[in-house]
């Protein structure tokens, strides 16, 4: 039985399926943007590919929205939608991971609702925030872009420095996975693998040092860049802490458990005993 059949702000097609609009999309050979999609809610099929510890964890959404991608645009040719969404093209351009992200997240509301539960403690009194909710159409911020159909920028840093970027994709979310990031340098790896030459220099994986010694100023600029030239999806959470009353965020985990908590729990009357 489907969780959700209804979901709110969205053109709903039968059980089980959605219309929702990329961020960026895939522009194939011919030029043409392709950013409106339809996603059918996941199964079994996708929850076990999630725990599937054969695949890479790009590897692993790529599959699941690949599956769960019934249209993209005008294309309903399941291996043109593995390769937009997988980044491996032959010819065209693909989906950035602005909209892998937004997949993610569409698939989500399409699967089990807008309503996201959590619990989060705070990190300045230790307090437990608890029973707290997000409306992933309401509260979920996604940003579209301008031209689609261009994927390379230069631009002038804050420093004078003169920064060649990319639009980033499933191949480039692949090479950082390679350099096993931790969580302190996530940030920096996110930059470096949009960042295709500073001054004139080609950056490679071995330049991470280099990316670390950039001004926050430099780095903040680079962000706006490739949030805009990619589309972005606003994953940061804002909590008011109920004891401190301090705000802070954090970035929502669009993980197993993302898919897992429900809205609805079970109660006795949903039950008939045998």
């Amino acid at each position: 039985m489907s969780v959700n059949h209804d979901v709110p702000g969205i053109a709903v097609f039968g059980k089980g399926q959605a219309s929702y609009t990329l961020p960026c999309g895939y522009v194939d050979e011919n030029g043409k943007v392709h950013n409106e999609i339809i996603m059918r809610e996941m199964t079994g099929v996708e929850e076990d590919v999630m725990d599937d510890d054969n695949l890479s964890v790009t590897d692993r959404i790529t599959k699941i929205l690949s599956l769960c991608c019934v249209k993209l645009g005008d294309i309903d040719d399941a291996e043109i939608i593995k390769k937009a969404v997988g980044d491996t093209l032959e010819r065209g351009l693909p989906l950035s991971a602005a909209d892998r992200v937004a997949m993610l997240l569409f698939l989500r509301r399409t699967s089990v609702g807008d309503v996201y539960k959590f619990e989060r403690k705070c990190p300045y009194c230790g307090h437990l925030n608890r029973n707290r909710t997000l409306n992933l159409e309401r509260d979920v911020v996604i940003s579209q872009v301008t031209s689609p159909g261009k994927r390379r920028v230069k631009v002038t840093l804050p420093s004078g420095k003169i920064a060649m970027l990319k639009v980033l994709s499933a191949s480039g979310e692949k090479q950082i996975s390679t350099l096993k990031p931790t969580q302190k340098d996530v940030r920096t790896l996110a930059i470096l693998a949009r960042l295709v030459e500073l001054d004139g220099q080609k950056m490679t994986p071995f330049h991470i040092d280099l990316i670390k010694s950039l001004s926050i100023a430099d780095r903040n600029y680079i962000r706006e860049v490739y949030n805009f030239i990619e589309g972005a999806v606003d994953t940061d959470v804002e909590v008011d802490c109920s004891s401190c009353n301090t705000t802070f965020e954090f970035p929502l985990d669009l993980g197993q458990v993302f898919f897992s908590n429900r809205a609805k729990k079970v109660t006795a009357a949903d039950l008939e005993w045998l």
